[in-house]
């Protein structure tokens, strides 16, 4: 009896690479907020109610959604005009209540202007 050696195929592991994420820096800018500048309306003039329970509409109709009653004497800023949809003239108005600043449309026969400065004419 005699042996012989002969070779046979063995499995070899073997080391096979995994990617992985690498962290690269980059200079990608980021936007940046840039303040710019908000101009302030201009007031044509300030009112006050001079009657009790005057309505501010959150537009300017008389069938508007009523969203505040002034009282007697209270003051309101005029910062725009125009006619309403019943042809009579509305005030855009911003007045405060407490801590809260609101806004809304008043008919312009229902305030009276403040002290010696009328408000402007309807286009003027």
């Amino acid at each position: 009896f005699t042996w012989t050696w002969t070779p046979s195929a063995t499995w070899t592991p073997s080391i096979t690479p995994t990617p992985t994420d690498t962290f690269t820096p980059t200079n990608t800018p980021t936007a940046t907020v840039t303040p710019s500048v908000t101009p302030t309306p201009r007031v044509l003039c300030t009112v006050f109610a001079d009657r009790e329970a005057v309505n501010v509409r959150a537009l300017p109709s008389p069938t508007a959604q009523r969203i505040f009653t002034m009282q007697l004497g209270q003051a309101m800023e005029v910062m725009e005009q125009r006619l309403g949809a019943d042809n009579q003239l509305w005030y855009r108005v911003v007045f405060r209540v407490g801590d809260a600043q609101l806004s809304g449309w008043v008919r312009a026969d229902l305030v009276q202007a403040v002290g010696d400065a009328p408000c402007p004419p309807l286009g003027g």
